[in-house]
């Protein structure tokens, strides 16, 4: 059987337009093609822009090929073909999940599906990847625009969408509504010489990866964290400033959890003395073990939600941080849990 996935990619072209095709795999059955798109696919894209084709030759088992059959002749309807987006409101947050409709198709064919899928993204990203590595190529961090569904076929010839339930997701941008009785405080902070600080601006960039490099956000979220504490610290304390700046620090979980409820006690800072909530605590853990394995393995997947919960779990550190440097607004813009943990 074939599976095939077809992406619009950026920043490559082909010497002398000659499509070229990348044969993989010990049994040579994966091939990406990278080809200039022909008069009929050009309609609407930008012919500076180039098709990158991923085609897998995999024999099923048994049983899954019986269901591929049974998909092709109408057995388990149409409704895969569809999909819907969903609002999901979790820990206040809104965000958006697309994902296709609830179909009869069996959870076998299904995850066949998800399989296949997950390697024909990798192979095209990863073919991408290297080119680029390979030719010091300067192109954006994700080279591709867009992509179809991923097919299927017996024979080359008739091509069917490959049913999948994954999930993908969106977050809903929270924009500014800026009043007229803040512009006292702004001002202040601006004279000042306040800025946004680079913990924060760290998490941006995370965020902005979440969906596009997730190893990328993972590392960026985690330094937001660890430069977060440092800066506090230093702040706190500036006679350390020369020892944070230029030894190694000790780990920022012992820092959450042991110096750095003793210190705001000495410090007498006016603040209630609680220590960070231990579920923001669990998913840094998770966070920094995670960071670990992609900075001395290269971990190759992270899961959405996974990451997700620990770019928020830094997001609220970094405000509890605020809030004991002295920023008493920064506690509203904790989640609405981990505030009431917090306070109580």
């Amino acid at each position: 059987m074939l599976f095939q996935s077809a992406q619009t990619v950026t920043g490559v072209t082909v010497k002398n337009n000659i499509p070229l095709s990348f044969v993989f795999g010990s049994k040579r059955n994966v091939t990406v093609t990278l080809r200039k798109f022909t008069e009929a696919e050009l309609k609407g894209k930008d012919p500076n822009n180039m098709l990158c084709l991923t085609i897998i030759n995999k024999e099923p088992s048994p049983q899954v090929k019986i269901l591929f059959e049974n998909l092709l002749k109408g057995n388990y309807g149409n409704d895969y073909l569809e999909s819907e987006w969903q609002l999901d409101i979790k820990d206040g947050r809104p965000t958006v999940k697309h994902t296709d409709k609830p179909s009869t198709i069996p959870q076998e064919l299904i995850s066949f599906s998800q399989q296949i899928t997950r390697q024909l993204n990798d192979y095209a990203k990863r073919t991408i990847q290297v080119l680029r590595w390979r030719l010091n190529a300067s192109s954006r961090q994700n080279p591709f625009l867009n992509a179809w569904f991923p097919t299927w076929s017996f024979d080359g010839k008739t091509w069917t969408v490959l049913p999948s339930s994954e999930i993908m997701h969106a977050s809903i941008k929270r924009d500014m509504l800026v009043a007229a009785e803040l512009m006292p405080e702004i001002v202040n902070l601006i004279n000042k010489g306040s800025d946004e600080p680079l913990a924060h601006s760290l998490l941006r960039e995370a965020y902005d990866h979440q969906g596009t490099n997730p190893r990328s956000a993972l590392l960026t979220g985690i330094a937001a964290a660890e430069i977060g504490v440092k800066h506090l610290l230093t702040k706190l304390l500036p006679d350390t400033k020369w020892v944070l700046e230029n030894l190694p620090s000790p780990p920022i979980i012992l820092i959450l959890t042991q110096y750095f409820p003793q210190l705001l006690s000495h410090r007498k800072i006016k603040r209630k003395n609680l220590p960070v909530p231990q579920t923001i605590i669990d998913t840094l853990k998770d966070g920094v073990a995670l960071r670990n394995s992609v900075a001395h393995t290269g971990l190759p997947n992270i899961e959405f939600e996974k990451l997700d919960n620990i770019l928020h779990s830094v997001e609220n550190i970094l405000w509890i941080l605020d809030y004991y440097s002295g920023l008493d607004w920064a506690l509203n813009n904790m989640s609405p849990n981990i505030k009431s943990q917090f306070i109580t």
